[in-house]
């Protein structure tokens, strides 16, 4: 796949320094699900195709991160710091699920993990 244009990169990252965050970053109180959930809601209503990343890699460490697609172009989002970033990133991840907000939040009912999101 193409990579995106600067102009594309840039418009999406002034639209990431625009966003007003609701908390600052706290483990299983505002973390990487809390915000990844926040980013999705917000990206998709300026006209970004979101996607919810779900991965785990060695010694168990779960993480969540957010794909944003426009006009073809993906763009790989690390959540907690409102950035883009490579692909490479999370090359050492397990993908466990991908996919909406709206059915992860049932996957999350039925496995248990990111209690926020079972609400």
């Amino acid at each position: 796949e193409e990579k995106p244009s600067s102009e594309a990169i840039a418009e999406l990252n002034i639209l990431l320094e625009k966003v007003s965050q609701p908390w600052e970053y706290r483990f299983d109180v505002f973390d990487c699900s809390n915000m990844s959930a926040f980013l999705y809601g917000y990206l998709s209503q300026k006209g970004y195709g979101c996607e919810i990343m779900i991965g785990w890699k060695p010694l168990w460490q779960w993480h969540v991160w957010l794909v944003a697609e426009k006009d073809g172009k993906k763009f790989w989002i690390e959540s907690t710091r409102k950035e883009i970033v490579c692909p490479h990133y999370y090359e050492r991840y397990f993908i466990v699920y991908s996919g909406s907000l709206k059915i992860i939040k049932e996957i999350s009912k039925i496995f248990g993990r990111f209690k926020e999101w079972r609400r």
